[in-house]
């Protein structure tokens, strides 16, 4: 079963701070950070400590400072906040997707040291909710027909003189994509937030699209003032830009105007139509 955590934050562990900072819960304030970062723009000489605590004690000063500024198009202040995050229970199917992002850092468990005899699989909805029961008992048949190959192997590579991992690193080519697997993924702000705009997209695959959901939800409880309904990074990217620049539209949000001009007379009836079906205009 797919499970998130959020294992880490920006925090700011400069000791010198703690005495000027009689709340310690700025260790976790990533809108300080972000804050203090963005005014020295402006200033001349730059003391950090005192910028900090500045910043620190006035919190919603800095969402608003970071909101106004992120809205005009700044947003690469938010590269000094990030989250890592520990993401179990997904498949490989899942990783190979996520590794595509790629400003950020990820740490993934290994097929190479770590024994995949008796190895976890994910099933995909669509198989586990089909009407026809032998579609399940198919793929927990290949399944359990892929796991006794990994085996057979594994046991007859060592025979032939490999060593064990040696064993595992060649057996390991038969597992699926369904293999289930856990990776630690660390992000900045700006690249998390258009992670999610692109995969909780009704367009993007189920199983990613379910991770970036629970992301968004933890950092929307984490970090208000930039995750959130009403913050800079509103969740699927049509909610951020306030239209839909997919090629084939859910209807969620009105499509821009200026592609509908472009679409042949025939196609743009039916989009159209759908449109009112959805909104009902």
């Amino acid at each position: 079963m797919m499970n998130v955590q959020l294992i880490g934050n920006t925090y700011a562990i400069e000791p010198d701070i703690l005495k000027h900072i009689e709340n310690v819960n700025f260790l976790q304030n990533d809108t300080a950070t972000i804050t203090t970062a963005a005014k020295q723009c402006y200033n001349k000489e730059f003391d950090y400590k005192e910028f900090f605590k500045k910043y620190t004690e006035n919190k919603e000063a800095n969402e608003l400072f970071i909101k106004r500024i992120a809205e005009s198009g700044h947003t690469s202040i938010l590269e000094h906040a990030s989250a890592t995050f520990l993401i179990t229970g997904v498949s490989r199917s899942l990783t190979h997707q996520l590794v595509r992002h790629r400003i950020a850092s990820y740490t993934q468990q290994s097929q190479r040291y770590v024994d995949m005899e008796d190895f976890k699989f994910v099933t995909p909805p669509s198989i586990l909710k089909c009407n026809n029961e032998a579609v399940l008992t198919e793929y927990n048949y290949i399944m359990n027909r892929i796991e006794k190959s990994y085996k057979f192997l594994v046991s007859e590579l060592i025979k032939s003189g490999r060593t064990e991992q040696q064993a595992r690193e060649d057996a390991r080519f038969v597992l699926p994509n369904a293999t289930e697997t856990q990776i630690v993924m660390t992000m900045n702000y700006r690249e998390l937030g258009d992670f999610l705009g692109k995969r909780m997209c009704k367009r993007a695959q189920w199983e990613i699209r379910a991770m970036a959901t629970e992301i968004f939800n933890i950092m929307s409880k984490q970090s208000p003032a930039i995750f959130g309904k009403e913050s800079i990074y509103r969740g699927p990217k049509c909610k951020n830009l306030g239209y839909c620049n997919e090629h084939k539209s859910c209807g969620l949000t009105l499509k821009y105007i200026r592609p509908v001009k472009a679409i042949e007379e025939p196609k743009r009836k039916t989009w159209l139509q759908r449109l009112k079906d959805v909104f009902s205009i």
